[in-house]
């Protein structure tokens, strides 16, 4: 029985994890990409697999470079472009994302949550029958692990997407300093996981990078960074400081740094978003 409750509640954090991972590109793409046309340099099609699959290899140029990535999808708009030399596709500054302009998942995120809605019906008279088994066993560890296990998919539930949407390619931060107030304090802070420092040595240059350190737990290598363009402009009382994406290691905890970074301003020298 133990086995049976674990089961259904990880196929339920699997419905969770597709539709949150959807929801998250598409909020990417809509919100921070760029359009740009990109030149098909090959297209495949894989018949003997159900769906069928189209494979792309690409040649599409950012800050100036030539960059080719092949992809993999089994939409099926992608079969017109058989005989196409080019494709509109959507980047996004500082990030490995880039998707097709004509890419959706409207339908496949409501066929998501159908079957999520259904395997919830069916399965829920055996996850209540099989708690109750569990709890007739008065393992006060096992109760408790199941009552936080529930409690966290209902939450992640309710905030599919509310997670997300505070990241943006570029963030604007007010503050009552000045230009000068504001580079001394992030200069002189002592926090280890941020890193403060100027982008060149050209005093004219007045452009400088923000990096971040965080702690992730879908991260391989656990200690992942992102690091921002920082530029800041005078206004009539105080000052706006812009942050630009500039790169990050992990494309899929932004929301993370989004919040690191509001924290951090807000601490060193109280600046509060304003877009």
């Amino acid at each position: 029985m133990y086995m049976l409750v674990g089961v259904l509640l990880l196929i339920k954090f699997i419905f969770i994890f597709i539709l949150k991972t959807n929801l998250y590109k598409q909020y990417m793409k809509e919100e921070n990409g760029k359009l740009q046309i990109a030149e098909i340099t090959e297209w495949k099609e894989i018949c003997y697999t159900r769906p069928k699959l189209y494979i792309l290899k690409i040649m599409y140029v950012i800050n100036d470079e030539k960059q080719f990535k092949t992809i993999a999808s089994s939409d099926f708009f992608l079969k017109k472009y058989k005989n196409q030399k080019y494709i509109r596709i959507i980047t996004v500054p500082g990030t490995d994302f880039i998707f097709f302009k004509e890419k959706k998942w409207l339908i496949q995120n409501i066929g998501i949550r159908i079957i999520d809605t259904i395997f919830s019906v069916l399965a829920l008279p055996l996850l209540l029958l099989g708690i109750i088994e569990i709890l007739s066993t008065s393992r006060l560890h096992i109760i408790f692990f199941l009552f936080i296990l529930i409690a966290i998919l209902q939450k992640r539930k309710k905030k599919y997407t509310q997670s997300f949407i505070k990241h943006k390619s570029r963030m604007a931060y007010v503050t009552d300093l000045s230009y000068e107030e504001i580079l001394n304090r992030l200069k002189m802070q002592t926090d280890i996981n941020f890193q403060f420092e100027k982008e060149s040595a050209d005093n004219k240059d007045k452009v400088y990078i923000l990096s971040v350190r965080i702690m992730s737990f879908f991260s391989k290598k656990k200690l992942i960074t992102a690091r921002y363009r920082l530029l800041v402009t005078p206004l009539q009382e105080g000052s706006k400081v812009w942050i630009y994406l500039f790169e990050c290691s992990n494309s899929y905890v932004l929301h993370q740094f989004a919040d690191k970074v509001g924290e951090y301003l807000q601490k060193e020298i109280q600046a509060f978003r304003v877009e």
